[in-house]
């Protein structure tokens, strides 16, 4: 890209890091999250289709793998409260702010959010 006089942007660093990701290269996707974090992101991406859609897959790889805090780094980039709850339920951690946070952020919750919320509950201490 460089050769060509193109300049690499957010966008293109999480398109190599779903990409990484999907090859089960996690330690080089998640080095290439981080240099795609510190490029300033655009408002014409980041209302881009594709930019939500890589975004959205990314946040659902860390719930599936219970990565609270990776999920939450990206998550304040989005309001998609369901994935958000569902990373706290596979990492097996209760927060009973999630859903008035989801509330107060504007969200409503859905049928899907009381039922991740009733499992998340089982891991209150």
């Amino acid at each position: 890209m460089k050769t060509n006089g193109r300049k690499p942007n957010t966008m293109t660093y999480q398109n190599l890091a779903l990409d990484c990701f999907k090859a089960k290269l996690v330690e080089e996707a998640m080095k290439t999250l981080d240099l795609g974090m510190d490029q300033t992101r655009t408002t014409r991406v980041g209302k881009s289709t594709l930019w939500l859609e890589n975004t959205l897959s990314i946040v659902d790889i860390f719930a599936e793998k219970g990565d609270v805090e990776n999920a939450e780094k990206l998550f304040e980039e989005l309001a998609v409260y369901n994935i958000l709850i569902k990373a706290y339920v596979k990492a097996k951690i209760y927060d009973s702010n999630l859903l008035g946070r989801m509330i107060l952020g504007g969200a409503r919750p859905d049928a899907g959010t009381y039922s991740l919320i009733k499992l998340a509950e089982q891991f209150r201490t």
